[in-house]
């Protein structure tokens, strides 16, 4: 591959970013610290990454806001893969949201948040405080689920911007006004359970987080843009 193939950190947020309006340069580095994409080093100690290393990055990305699978599992399918072993993604897609209920009994151990994501124990705490996550209780200690694993990662890269736990309160309020609103849109139409209806439902289910997350992602773009020309 000739070297002027390869893209610098910002060029592949920039290339995909307009599919994943979330991705960034931190989200990057942490995917990378993850072992979940290695990028090649030129001499100065930048970050160049291949076809291959980008073609890796969106499958995680469409792996992640498809299937709802968090990143340990997405490691572990990739190494199968890698293995010649299969993914089982067409599984995956009968049924994205079994994934994101399978993650739902992912457990990590408040002791073991910092290795495992990069998080502080007392940012968690905070995050609990806001009703972003929940710290439950089991035999071996307190730990969150990996949907909230997911979250937390996700406000820890927000703090880079000065963003800290108590400014993300909205984010918990709006979202279950956001979900009691689209239980009484969806309930009527899914009352009776049959495997087709749940079938559906799934399909609905991904299709309003996918164009709603756009949305939410174009207008805060919208308004920031139209706060911050002026220093653009």
């Amino acid at each position: 591959m000739a070297s002027d193939s390869y893209l610098t950190i910002s060029e592949v947020v920039a290339q995909l970013g307009t599919e994943y309006p979330d991705l960034s340069v931190s989200k990057l580095r942490y995917l990378e610290d993850e072992g979940l994409v290695s990028p090649a080093r030129t001499p100065g100690g930048y970050r160049k990454y291949s076809d291959e290393n980008i073609a890796r990055i969106q499958t995680i990305l469409q792996w992640q806001s498809e299937h709802f699978l968090p990143l340990s599992v997405i490691k572990e399918r990739l190494e199968q893969i890698e293995e010649g072993e299969g993914s089982d993604v067409d599984k995956i897609a009968e049924n994205p949201h079994e994934e994101f209920r399978a993650s739902l009994q992912n457990r990590i151990l408040l002791k073991q948040i910092h290795t495992e994501l990069g998080v502080t124990d007392s940012f968690i705490q905070d995050l609990a405080k806001t009703g972003l996550i929940t710290i439950r209780t089991g035999k071996s200690g307190e730990y969150i689920d990996g949907v909230d694993a997911e979250i937390a990662v996700d406000a820890w890269e927000l703090k880079s911007f000065g963003v800290d736990p108590r400014h993300l309160k909205m984010y918990a309020y709006l979202s279950q006004k956001e979900a009691d609103f689209f239980e009484q849109i969806l309930s009527p139409a899914y009352r009776i359970r049959t495997d087709v209806s749940a079938k559906r439902l799934d399909e609905a289910l991904r299709e309003i987080g996918k164009v709603t997350t756009s949305l939410k992602s174009r207008l805060a773009q919208k308004a920031l843009y139209g706060r911050l020309k002026g220093l653009l």
